[in-house]
């Protein structure tokens, strides 16, 4: 089963566990970055909009696929449709252009 609210993905593509144990997902279909404490099945959005709405403002991705978190919890964002990398400082709400032209 497939949906926007924070149990659920779609299209997971990219994984990434910090040194926390917290698991991140590319939730590709939902553009966004959900994380997932160790243990809990309701995930929070990090990067992108809860809703799933995708978008090529710096609070919005398009189709992520994959993702990097730092140890400083600052996550890399491979943001495919928007043809750029996202760098989302952690706590952000919005991310950095650090590659690509979003075009």
């Amino acid at each position: 089963m497939t949906g926007a609210t924070a149990t659920y993905l779609n299209l997971p593509i990219g994984i990434w566990v910090d040194t926390s144990n917290n698991l991140y997902v590319a939730d590709a279909s939902n553009n966004r970055i959900q994380r997932f404490a160790l243990g809990n099945t309701t995930g929070t959005t990090v990067a992108g909009s809860a809703s799933g709405v995708g978008g090529s403002s710096a609070s919005s991705l398009n189709y992520t696929n994959d993702m990097r978190v730092d140890s400083s919890g600052n996550i890399y964002v491979v943001d495919s449709y928007n043809n750029r990398v996202q760098l989302w400082n952690a706590s952000a709400s919005v991310g950095i252009t650090i590659a690509g032209n979003g075009k």
